[in-house]
């Protein structure tokens, strides 16, 4: 079956072999590097040399005298050395519709992947929050972004990688621990016992555990200890105190129940491989020393960064200068990881929205100077926002699964 795009190709092909008097071949025409030139081009610089002649005459040559009327083309422009061709959109929808009526669910399918494996990490929700619209989104672009990979021969790996420790934690737990009127600078594994006890079960939700991160950061306005406190939270989450670790524990698998469920009522339940930032954040601090040793990083004001300057790409941040992690340093160990869990994979894609698209250029060229050599690539998508702005849960102002 000759598809729709093989028809316009022959066709405009053989159309241009009878205006020029010299064979054109099909595998001239190609698709412009930006949409809006047109749907299909065909450059000039063979016939440029063969002619003697400025590819851009050629071109303009072409242009004026090219008829399309009765080929489903809308419109025929030069651009520089290249002709291109514009479809009627209405004929060029019609034509495709009756493609896939005809190939049913084989439409599209081919073998560009050589059943290749396939890294696709899109399911990466925080805990102690509550899963919103924009969650709804990604997860929705990541498991049809799967099946299209699937559908072109690709072994499609599915990974999530669930935020339960950083900042947002910190804040959260600090401020569950403070409301509840224990002291946070002094809070031993008695006071996580009877501190969990008293949460009734109908609190022990993503909900809860949402409102009471947003409260945080009122809380912190107001609380001129609090910024320091939070530190010293997060350092002993990092440093697996008893009793913050028993509070973390318990209150993460309030949100990993909740997130489970919805992975499965929105059908994508179908997650190969589930990571935490916990498991390497032990392993990313052990990294950044590495990094310090081998000269790929060094210490600024405290910090510890990798100047990418050289690049355009600034300054990157590994960790904090009060010795905490950040997302830098746990990414750096979850490729590394990554790729000890499955050494042949070919390709990882990350969906992430494209706020992030700079961090990501960022850690690619940092796990370059690494060595590492494993292909990663960024998906960008556009976030959802409110007529007031951005939804933010550290606001409180998100519209809630």
């Amino acid at each position: 079956m000759t598809s729709a795009r093989q028809f316009w190709t022959e066709t405009i092909a053989k159309r241009l072999t009878t205006q020029l008097g010299t064979p054109i071949s099909q595998n001239e025409i190609v698709t412009p590097p930006d949409k809006n030139l047109g749907d299909f081009a065909f450059g000039c610089f063979r016939l440029a040399k063969e002619q003697k002649k400025k590819p851009n005459e050629i071109a303009n040559q072409i242009a004026s005298g090219f008829d399309g009327s009765a080929l489903e083309i809308a419109s025929v422009s030069a651009a520089g050395p290249y002709v291109n061709f514009t479809l009627k959109t209405g004929e060029a929808v019609h034509r495709v519709i009756c493609d896939i009526e005809q190939a049913k669910d084989s439409y599209g399918q081919n073998t560009s992947g050589q059943n290749q494996e396939l890294l696709l990490e899109y399911a990466t929700l925080n805990t102690h929050k509550e899963a919103h619209v924009g969650h709804v989104r990604v997860l929705s672009l990541g498991a049809a972004l799967g099946h299209l990979l699937e559908t072109n021969g690709w072994k499609v790996i599915r990974n999530s990688y669930l935020g339960d420790v950083g900042a947002h934690v910190a804040k959260c737990l600090w401020h569950l621990v403070k409301k509840n009127g224990f002291n946070p600078n002094q809070f031993g594994i008695q006071d996580a016992d009877k501190l969990l006890h008293g949460i009734i079960k109908e609190q022990r939700t993503g909900r809860f555990l949402g409102e009471t991160y947003a409260e945080s950061t009122r809380a912190m306005e107001n609380d001129p200890e609090a910024k320091q406190e939070v530190s010293l939270v997060l350092k002993n989450l990092e440093a697996h105190d008893p009793a913050w670790e028993k509070l973390w524990k318990e209150t993460r698998r309030w949100s990993l129940d909740e997130l489970s469920a919805i992975f499965e009522e929105l059908g994508t339940q179908r997650i190969d491989k589930q990571y935490l930032e916990s498991d390497v954040v032990d392993r990313g601090q052990a990294i950044v020393d590495e990094l310090l040793k081998k000269g790929i990083a060094k210490i600024s004001q405290g910090a510890v960064i990798v100047d990418l300057e050289d690049v355009g790409l600034g300054v990157f941040l590994i960790r904090k200068s009060d010795g905490s992690t950040l997302y830098a340093t746990k990414d750096l160990a979850l490729a590394e990881q990554k790729a000890k869990d499955f050494p042949n994979y070919a390709r990882a894609l990350f969906v992430v929205d494209n706020r992030q698209s700079f961090y990501f250029k960022q850690l690619f060229e940092t796990l370059k100077r690494m060595g590492f050599s494993k292909r990663q690539e960024f998906v960008g998508f556009e976030f959802v926002t409110l007529k007031a702005g951005a939804m933010s849960s550290r606001e409180g102002n998100v519209v809630t699964y």
